[in-house]
């Protein structure tokens, strides 16, 4: 009798393993489903899945509610201002208005630019409200880049996954209840720490894209071009620069004489010896 219960017991545990194998393997055969797709391209997949649906299942399909959707936005905008101490008071008033808060803060001066850096985080509803008052007092807008990317399938499919996992992970800890002998207990046990230790990783990326999807974020790069600095001509300055170039290149000319005043004396030798010659002929 305890034979039997113990083969059944180690068939229901075998099947359980099966069981965990299989959908571990179709997590990773399946797409992750990357989160840097377009509003639009994700919006087409969603409508290209629908259209295969209806053809296998003829029956009419309820349309997904809007407010459910899991949407990552995001944006980059670069900005030339007036005042870049000014744009950082607004910027700043901006986060305080719409309950943001500052996720970098970078000023660079070095170069003469006085170029800032700043990423804000807002809630998703806010976002848009922050597109249109952020750059108020832009001189000019250089790049604007902003994108909405939907990650409902994957996280749908991501909460699927963990509530599958914890009644797999229920059921071995009936199983532990019922485990008679050591090498039961550790086959059980290895496999609630492989489900658990599953769970807990899903738990994380799923957290990961709700915060995302919970507050857009906003890069901001803005610079303030600093003015011209204009200076006066002297109106003498430009007979007395004349006058001092000529000077140094007379003294550059008689600098020259005195470095090769050997060769001169030689050349001057040679024409007094040829001149004799040519006489005494």
């Amino acid at each position: 009798m305890n034979a039997m219960k113990k083969t059944n017991l180690l068939l229901i545990i075998i099947t359980l393993v099966i069981c965990v194998a299989c959908g571990q393997n179709k997590e990773y055969l399946e797409p992750s489903g990357e989160t840097t797709e377009y509003a639009s391209t994700a919006e087409k997949a969603t409508t290209t899945s629908s259209t295969d649906t209806s053809k296998e299942e003829p029956q009419t399909q309820p349309p997904q509610n809007t407010d459910n959707r899991k949407v990552i936005k995001e944006g980059l905008i670069r900005f030339k201002t007036a005042s870049a101490k000014e744009s950082r008071k607004l910027i700043s008033q901006c986060i305080t208005d719409y309950n943001g808060y500052l996720a970098q803060d970078d000023v660079n001066t070095k170069t003469g630019i006085d170029q800032y850096t700043v990423t804000i985080r807002v809630p998703a509803e806010n976002f848009e409200k922050l597109l249109d008052r952020v750059t108020d007092n832009a001189l000019q807008i250089e790049s604007k880049d902003i994108k909405a990317i939907d990650i409902t399938e994957q996280y749908v499919d991501l909460e699927a996954r963990i509530k599958t996992k914890k009644e797999m992970e229920s059921r071995f800890k009936e199983l532990l209840k019922r485990a008679n002998t050591m090498e039961e207990i550790f086959v059980v046990e290895k496999e609630i720490e492989k489900i658990r230790s599953d769970i807990e990783s899903s738990e994380g990326r799923l957290n990961v894209l709700r915060n995302r999807a919970a507050f857009s974020t906003l890069s901001l790069e803005f610079y303030e071009q600093d003015e011209p600095v204009h200076i006066e001509e002297d109106k003498g300055y430009g007979f007395k620069e004349s006058f001092l170039t000529g000077w140094s290149g007379l003294m550059w000319f008689f600098s020259g004489l005195l470095n090769i005043w050997p060769f001169i004396l030689l050349l001057i030798a040679a024409i007094i010896a040829f001149k004799k010659f040519y006489n005494n002929k």
